[in-house]
């Protein structure tokens, strides 16, 4: 069922993500305008070049990220003791560091370079990397390989961690997780992820027995609602394909059981 519900959100996100439904619009209008049906297809280009330009120059990404971000505050101060320390991957390039022989990383570094900062604040912790490969083509190339050689070039060793190199998704993250620190463990564990990620995954953490302390890294917003104006910018695009992308999976998350709160908050208790 896990597979099955993991094959299925990758396939519907595929055909319905803001960028794909707009380039099929305007790729199907572009077509059309030579054909007999000029004016659907006059029309289909239209709206595509208007939809584009109303998320390329309206903050609505912000909209739909500050939320998420702002729901669970940066950790400014650090717990005098911990159990452990679990981040979540997405911050690999899996095939160009495999191909490269050297760790390239996307915008969301700060995920494996706070791991490695609060790995030496805490020398006596847990370590847990979750990683595995998220797409639905191409399992070749695992993040927990890239994990590794970042980890070796920053000078933490690999031997204090454990590595899940089997996770497709948050779900999954969590579960593997599980399993790796021993249901007998206890106490409280830091999780690292991506500030608009965080509810999500705290969420999913909680229902899987977790008590987790959040630590929201790589921000996509200032926290302000204050606006600069920038002219066909793409990146804002990009960006509500991702808070989108986010809140839907709240909900699915949420229809199939998966988390414990729609939209889960600071303080909430965990549920198995």
């Amino acid at each position: 069922m896990d597979t099955f519900f993991w094959i299925l959100s990758k396939l519907l996100w595929s055909l319905a993500s803001p960028d794909k439904v707009v380039l099929i619009l305007l790729f199907a209008g572009t077509v059309l305008i030579w054909t007999r049906r000029q004016k659907l297809g006059r029309w289909l280009v239209s709206m595509s070049a208007g939809v584009f330009l109303v998320f390329t120059l309206l903050p609505i990404n912000t909209f739909l990220l500050k939320p998420l971000e702002e729901r669970f505050p940066a950790l400014t101060e650090l717990p005098a003791n911990i159990s452990g320390i679990i981040v979540l991957s997405g911050a690999e390039k899996p095939v160009i560091s495999s191909t490269r022989g050297q760790p390239s990383l996307n915008e969301s570094a700060e995920r494996l370079t706070a791991f490695v900062d609060l790995a030496r604040h805490y020398p006596e912790a847990r370590l847990i990397y979750a990683g595995g490969v998220g797409a639905l083509l191409n399992q070749d190339y695992k993040s927990n390989e890239t994990a590794r050689k970042l980890f070796k070039q920053l000078g933490l060793n690999s031997d204090r961690i454990q590595f899940d190199s089997n996770a497709r998704n948050t779900f999954e993250n969590a579960v593997n997780g599980f399993n790796l620190r021993g249901p007998e463990t206890v106490g409280d564990w830091i999780l690292i992820t991506s500030a608009f990620h965080m509810p999500r995954s705290v969420g999913v953490f909680r229902k899987t027995g977790w008590s987790v302390i959040p630590y929201p890294v790589d921000y996509q917003t200032s926290g302000e609602w204050k606006y600069d104006w920038h002219f066909f910018r793409l990146y804002n695009f990009l960006e509500f394909s991702r808070g989108l992308h986010e809140w839907l999976g709240l909900i699915a998350y949420r229809v199939t059981g998966k988390t414990s709160a729609l939209f889960p908050k600071p303080g909430g208790i965990n549920v198995r």
